[in-house]
């Protein structure tokens, strides 16, 4: 009988090579594993007979496609819940495990188009580029590939920073506004708000508003460059970054931040639409947007989904 340890079992689930029915044993274990208690400790002869239990329980089936496992029906009893727990946290350091996030790829052939991640960093793809980034950051870091160009609005999350790769260079950011542009020859970062620091196989660098990085792939050299006003104007083109107003009405601003973060903004008071609005909201979240609206004209906003109403 071949033994299989649960980082294979898991292993197996992340490469898609479980059939239906045991992929489905499998999230039946991380669902149960979230209502376990992360307080409970086994004995090591509690912990060695339910891993034997586990093992025994299993047979392989092979197939030109799936790999099959029989899984007792213990598996679904609480005392196999908590030492399941065990096991997968000491293989994973302790961390709780969750099923791995679905990786998305976006790519398109022209234009500027719109990405809104799961943390709400906001990432403007421009021509023909390509960025992976998977559905959800359940780790410490938030980590993207990004072949092309970007602009990105990362949202701030000092706990987990957020790591772009490209190339070889890799950009780990808390939270700030910046563009990159890459090809085979070399790889531009342009910081706008915050800072970026930048690594390669031999440099690092941390690059300030108003600055530049430029990467040579064929020297493999990093270097730091000052950005002109003119320059920065032209990577933001065709972008939604820009949020500054002036003297405009307040249904234009409420147009505005209803399509850069996709709500709809529900607001029943002509004459307060009617109002004027000079302020900058660039870099912003739709929060702290909202925020300052709202002591601007004394008003509230609750949000519900993609739904907003302004209240007085």
């Amino acid at each position: 009988m071949k033994k299989y340890s649960f980082k294979n079992i898991l292993k197996y689930y992340t490469d898609n090579q479980l059939s239906r029915r045991n992929r489905e044993v499998v999230e039946d274990w991380f669902d149960q594993l979230e209502t376990a208690s992360d307080q409970t400790q086994l004995s090591e002869k509690q912990k060695k007979e339910i891993k034997t239990k586990i093992i025994k329980g299993m047979r392989p089936a092979y197939s030109s496609r799936k790999i099959g496992f029989r899984v007792v029906a213990v598996a679904a009893s609480i005392v196999l819940i908590l030492g399941i727990s065990f096991l997968i946290k000491q293989s994973f350091d302790r961390e709780k495990v969750i099923p791995a996030p679905v990786i998305l790829t976006a790519q398109y052939s022209e234009g500027t188009h719109k990405l809104m991640l799961s943390d709400g960093t906001i990432i403007w793809l421009k021509g023909k580029s390509s960025l992976s980034y998977p559905s959800a950051f359940p780790g410490e870091t938030r980590q993207v590939e990004l072949k092309g160009e970007a602009l990105f609005e990362v949202a701030k999350d000092p706990a987990h920073p957020f790591i772009i790769h490209c190339g070889n260079l890799s950009a780990k950011v808390l939270g700030t506004s910046f563009n990159i542009l890459s090809n085979e020859k070399s790889i531009e970062v342009s910081v706008f708000t915050g800072k970026v620091a930048l690594e390669t196989n031999a440099q690092k660098m941390v690059v300030l508003p108003n600055e530049k990085a430029v990467y040579e792939a064929k020297k493999q050299i990093l270097q730091k460059e000052e950005a002109t006003k003119v320059e920065q104007a032209s990577l933001i083109a065709g972008t939604e970054y820009n949020m500054m107003f002036n003297n405009v009405p307040l249904s234009d601003v409420l147009t505005r931040i209803e399509t850069k973060f996709n709500v709809e903004v529900h607001c029943s008071d002509k004459q307060l639409l009617k109002q004027r609005v000079t302020a900058d909201f660039t870099d912003q979240s739709l929060d702290n947007t909202l925020d300052m609206l709202g002591q601007l004209f004394s008003v509230t906003f609750s949000q519900s989904g993609n739904n907003i109403k302004v209240k007085k």
